[in-house]
């Protein structure tokens, strides 16, 4: 009687034992993984544009609120890429109707 009992408490022993180890193992793997992510974030250079803006007017945009500038608008885009620019500039104006003038 006394050696089953020795054996019950021999395997909660062993099984606890376990657990602690592998609940070590998986806590380890994953401060593995935070150290990669923070290796891997201190190796990102930000990004560097041309101090240049590209005005989307000087590519044939009108601001009349009936033309379709979608041609203009591609142009201007496509020429901020290749010259690596900042932004594209759309100057917007606010045209309220008459009966709020």
């Amino acid at each position: 009687m006394r050696d089953r009992s020795f054996v019950k408490l021999f395997r909660v022993v062993l099984a606890v034992l376990f657990i602690f180890i592998g609940i070590q193992k998986v806590l380890s793997q994953e401060q593995t993984k935070w150290d990669d992510m923070k290796n891997l974030i201190s190796n990102i250079a930000p990004p560097r544009f041309a101090d240049k803006d590209f005005v989307i007017t000087n590519y044939g945009a009108v601001g009349d609120g009936v033309t379709n500038c979608s041609k203009a608008i591609e142009k201007a885009i496509l020429m901020c890429c290749k010259a690596g620019g900042e932004g594209l500039l759309f100057h917007l104006e606010l045209i309220l109707p008459d009966q709020f003038t």
